[in-house]
């Protein structure tokens, strides 16, 4: 599909989305931001993936709240497919989809860090057409729409233009990502060249990292694996900022590929220069 033919949402669908998705962020996740019980915790895949009853309650909120809006759509969330992992395979196929991640960060909230925040992405026929990051904390919203810009919202109302920074030059670009997928072998290699660069932290939260990228406090992300409902948004937000991105492989991102590494850079100068120096072992 041609970027002339593919016909993104509109801005009054995706304020739509900003009502819903702050009205659930205030009945049901910031009342629970660090007021949680020990029973309203849990881990799924490991001891560090954690999901609370905010988690559940928020993509149940959220969820209503876009069928009704959307009955056209499939919604569906991190936690539903937690639940039922086909769900997952039902992206690729369908007409449009929204995807939820509830609370993106769910370490910090458990931690009662306010580094989180909502991810919704709007996905047509296999590509991505727009984005909404929500942070509860600052109650500052960032937003996008293919072929139409990124840019973030305050809570008064003002609105500001996103825009990726220069890139500078090797030894004083600062990084964040994910390397926690990584095959076991390529670890420490990658943690080697990682030094070859100013910083590199991990990224604790899509919500927070996507639109520090997007509007210039990083230069650069990595990640290995690319689930939906961290990334698309956030790599769409990237784009339309300006930025550069794609799969290590040469590929382009596709939301419905779940395995990377994907590259996101100011440039193609600094995307293949941090491909040679940093991630060549992966390529």
């Amino acid at each position: 599909m041609t970027e002339s033919r593919f016909v993104p949402i509109s801005r009054k669908q995706l304020s739509l989305i900003a009502e819903i998705v702050k009205s659930a962020a205030e009945e049901e996740i910031m009342p629970r931001f660090r007021n949680l019980s020990a029973a309203q915790i849990e881990t799924k895949s490991d001891p560090s993936d954690f999901v609370t009853e905010a988690d559940k309650a928020a993509e149940i909120a959220i969820t209503a709240g876009l069928t009704k809006a959307f009955p056209q759509a499939f919604v569906f969330g991190e936690e539903s497919v937690a639940g039922d992992p086909t769900l997952l395979s039902k992206l690729k196929d369908a007409d449009l989809s929204i995807i939820i991640d509830p609370i993106d960060g769910t370490g910090n909230f458990v931690a009662e860090r306010p580094r989180f925040g909502t991810i919704i992405a709007v996905v047509k026929k296999g590509e991505v057409a727009a984005g909404f990051i929500y942070n509860p904390n600052s109650q500052v919203s960032h937003c996008t729409i293919r072929g139409e810009g990124s840019w973030s919202e305050a809570m008064d109302g003002k609105s500001e233009d996103l825009k990726v920074k220069k890139a500078p030059p090797l030894h004083q670009s600062h990084g964040s990502g994910g390397l926690k997928f990584l095959p076991t072998d390529l670890k420490s290699q990658i943690r080697e060249s990682l030094k070859k660069t100013g910083s590199y932290e991990h990224a604790g939260s899509c919500a927070v990292r996507y639109p520090e990228l997007a509007n210039g406090e990083l230069d650069y992300m990595f990640f290995f694996r690319l689930l939906p409902w961290d990334h698309a948004a956030g790599w769409l937000l990237h784009k339309e900022a300006g930025g550069y991105s794609h799969r290590l492989d040469n590929l382009p991102y596709r939301p419905v590929d779940f395995e990377g590494p994907l590259l996101l850079t100011s440039d193609e100068e600094q995307w293949h220069e941090l491909k040679r120096e940093v991630f060549s072992a992966i390529g």
